[in-house]
């Protein structure tokens, strides 16, 4: 049986097809907000044992981006963190390769006005996708 974690998250990230490492192009993975959203879903989620493309989840954010994950800490009140894609990689990189993990999203709102999107996606959480 699949263990179901529901979870919000408000992640403030600035999206962008200029990657910092120039070395692939994945453009076709950001043609669209839709698609973009998908990759990243798709990027941190894997079965145990399995690597993650991190040049690919590099190649999301802007160099100044910020991931901003909330939830209750040691003491049970709510906070905010504020990471770098690089800061994410090295706090659940590792654990994510050990305990596969899975986000599927089951709802998603989103403003645009201009050039400006602010997305609130919420996804349920699983270790294994089959169960």
């Amino acid at each position: 049986m699949k263990k179901i974690i529901p979870i919000i998250v408000l992640c403030v990230v600035s999206l962008s097809v200029q990657s910092q490492e120039k070395t692939k192009d994945h453009s076709e993975k950001v043609q669209t907000l839709d698609s973009t959203i998908k990759t990243l879903y798709a990027v941190i989620s894997g079965e145990k044992g399995v690597e993650r493309d991190w040049t690919l989840f590099k190649f999301l954010f802007k160099p100044d981006a910020k991931l901003i994950p909330s939830g209750k800490n040691k003491e049970g009140n709510y906070k905010v963190r504020y990471m770098k894609p690089d800061d994410y990689i090295k706090s659940s990189g590792k654990w994510l390769v050990e305990n596969g993990f899975f986000e599927k999203e089951i709802h998603r709102e989103v403003d645009i006005f201009g050039n400006i999107a602010q997305v609130f996606s919420t996804y349920e959480a699983f270790k294994s996708e089959s169960g």
